[in-house]
């Protein structure tokens, strides 16, 4: 499925939120979005990925390339309310111990 990507700004961070399915069809346009948020001040990203209800290996190159990019810009990356389906992912490759994760958006803002 097609994935739709949500940006808005809340607190320090700009919240990039995709919708669907996080694989080789939809990195590009993660991508897109994040670079995107980059230019704007403050270059913090929170990956909201509430709405992700599924993730493959390129999703997840695709998660640490933009945090890199982030992150070597400056900026502060990390991932909040992913489903547990999604984050037994994350953390079958050790990227649960890599990345900031938050539960709820409050707990991002009150964090950063």
């Amino acid at each position: 499925m097609l994935m739709d990507v949500q940006v808005c700004a809340l607190g320090s961070w700009t919240v990039v939120a995709p919708i669907g399915e996080l694989d080789l069809a939809s990195v590009p346009r993660l991508r897109q979005e994040v670079l995107a948020a980059l230019s704007s001040p403050g270059g913090d990203v929170l990956l909201d990925l509430a709405a992700v209800d599924f993730v493959d290996s390129v999703g997840l190159g695709g998660v640490v390339a933009v945090a890199k990019r982030v992150i070597g810009a400056g900026g502060r990356f990390a991932i909040a309310r992913p489903e547990e389906r999604v984050w037994a992912v994350f953390r079958l490759v050790g990227l649960d111990k890599v990345f900031d994760r938050f539960d709820d958006l409050d707990g991002a803002v009150a964090g950063g």
